[in-house]
């Protein structure tokens, strides 16, 4: 293997000091990009959380519509027992 020659030398620190420079730069990136990525990570939970609760509550809002129609059922059909035995071919004393 031939030694380098000077201007082979002077090539290769310019190359190296470019590297340098782009590897800098991406490790300012790097480092300015970290908070970035945590704030959007944090934001992503808390909606998480939200859609988690929102989800939860409506539910529970389902379950109560749930227990309300069925309990205006049961009402319409005493109603209806009623208004049917106030009749006069019903069972009513009437």
């Amino acid at each position: 293997m031939q030694p380098f020659l000077p201007e082979q030398w002077k090539q290769l620190d310019e190359r190296l000091a470019e590297a340098e420079k782009r590897l800098h730069a991406t490790a300012n990136l790097v480092h300015a990009g970290i908070p970035m990525v945590i704030d959007a990570q944090m934001r992503i939970n808390a909606l998480i959380d939200s859609d988690t609760r929102l989800y939860l509550r409506l539910q529970e809002l389902a379950d109560a519509q749930k227990k309300t129609d069925e309990q205006i059922a049961q009402l319409a059909a005493s109603v209806q027992k009623l208004v049917d035995s106030l009749k006069p071919d019903g069972n009513g004393s009437r």
